[in-house]
C-alpha cells in the first residue's frame, strides 16, 4: 500500500470519528455590534483562526445543524465553508483530534490494504443497528449508521451512492 493511501485512510478515519465525537464548550464573545453573547459551541469553532468573524462562522454552524441529523453536522458545516476555512478546519482536526478508533488493532504502519479492507467489510457485515434502541445512544444513531453503511458499501463495490 502506498504512503498516500495510508495517509488518506488515517485521515478519513480521523474525520469520521471527529464528526461523531467533537467536544463542545460554553463560549462567551462580543458580537460585531458590541453585544455580549453566550452559547454552547463545538471547541473547534472557538480555537480555529477563521478568515472571518466568529458570528459569521457560528451562523454557518447553525445552518449545518438545522437538519437535526447530528451525524451530518460536520459535513454540512464543511460544505458551508470557503476553501481557506476548509483547509483551516482540516488542519485543526489533524493537529488536535486523536481519539479515533484505529482500523487495525496495533495501528502499525505495516497494516496492509487487504487487512484494512477486511476490517471495513467486517464492520459493514455487522453494523450494530441494535444500539440505536439502547439507552445513552443519540437519536438518529441508526439512520447515521445506515447511511455510513451505504456509503462504505458504495466505496467497496464501486456502485453509486444513493441516499
Amino acid at each position: 500500500m502506498t504512503e498516500s493511501i495510508k495517509t488518506a485512510i488515517k485521515a478519513i478515519n480521523k474525520w469520521i470519528f471527529f464528526g461523531w465525537n467533537y467536544p463542545s464548550i460554553e463560549h462567551e464573545w462580543t458580537n460585531i455590534h458590541g453585544e455580549k453573547k453566550f452559547e454552547v459551541v463545538p471547541v473547534f469553532l472557538t480555537e480555529i483562526k477563521w478568515t472571518c468573524n466568529f458570528d459569521h462562522i457560528l451562523s454557518k454552524w447553525h445552518i449545518a445543524t438545522r437538519t437535526k441529523n447530528s451525524n451530518a453536522y460536520l459535513v454540512e458545516f464543511y460544505a458551508e465553508l470557503g476553501n481557506e476555512n476548509r483547509r483551516l478546519l482540516l488542519k485543526w482536526v489533524i493537529d488536535n483530534y486523536n481519539d479515533e478508533r484505529t482500523i487495525c488493532e496495533d495501528d502499525s504502519e505495516e497494516c496492509s490494504e487487504a487487512q484494512i479492507l477486511a476490517k471495513i467489510r467486517e464492520w459493514a457485515e455487522h453494523i450494530p443497528y441494535y444500539l440505536s434502541y439502547r439507552e445513552g445512544y443519540a437519536r438518529g444513531y441508526r439512520e447515521g449508521m445506515i447511511r455510513a453503511h451505504k456509503l462504505v458499501m458504495s466505496m467497496i463495490t464501486g456502485e453509486p451512492f444513493e441516499e
